[in-house]
């Protein structure tokens, strides 16, 4: 099958070129455990977009393992520390997961069962911290989309590194 974008007056067929397929990622040390081909290309995916400085969607159907891409992915940010353009190391900054209530048990297991070695701050309960300057202590921030209403003004106060919005069970 032939497909043709644009048919100009001279009669010339622009027929786009089969895409590159994406560069694959080392999966980080930290990770316990192996991805599906189909979880290796979501996770090679976010290294795309980063490379890009590109927003972006990883969209599939419940139950495919999109959160232990995410956390696989979130481990080799912290793995990966890039140097600045002086030479300094770059310190590793704090990434924000905001979830459904009901999937906060399913981060936090699958999180200790894959990425044991990412510092998270589970930031939901009554008693969660009031200085922002608590999140540089940790990799990850998981909190709920209720949590994130309340305290919308701490937190838009905090430059993360990564925002990761999960809709599951969102209507």
């Amino acid at each position: 099958v032939e497909i043709v974008i644009a048919e100009q007056s001279s009669g010339q067929r622009y027929v786009p070129k089969k895409p590159k397929p994406l560069a694959g990622q080392p999966l980080p040390e930290g990770f316990r455990g192996d991805l599906r081909p189909y979880q290796k290309a979501g996770y090679d995916w976010l290294h795309f977009l980063k490379e890009f400085h590109f927003g972006g969607c990883l969209a599939d159907d419940m139950g495919l393992g999109k959160t232990v891409q995410v956390l696989v992915f979130l481990q080799s940010l912290k793995e990966n520390i890039s140097s600045s353009s002086n030479g300094h190391a770059r310190e590793a900054k704090t990434s924000l997961v905001v979830v459904p209530r009901s999937l906060l048990v399913n981060w936090q297991r699958e999180a200790a069962r894959f990425t044991p070695n990412l510092r998270i701050l589970e930031y939901f309960d009554a008693d969660r911290p009031k200085d922002p300057r608590v999140f540089d202590e940790y990799d990850v921030l998981i909190t709920t989309y209720g949590i994130m209403r309340r305290d919308v003004k701490l937190l838009r106060g905090y430059t993360f590194e990564y925002v990761i919005l999960d809709l599951s069970l969102i209507h």
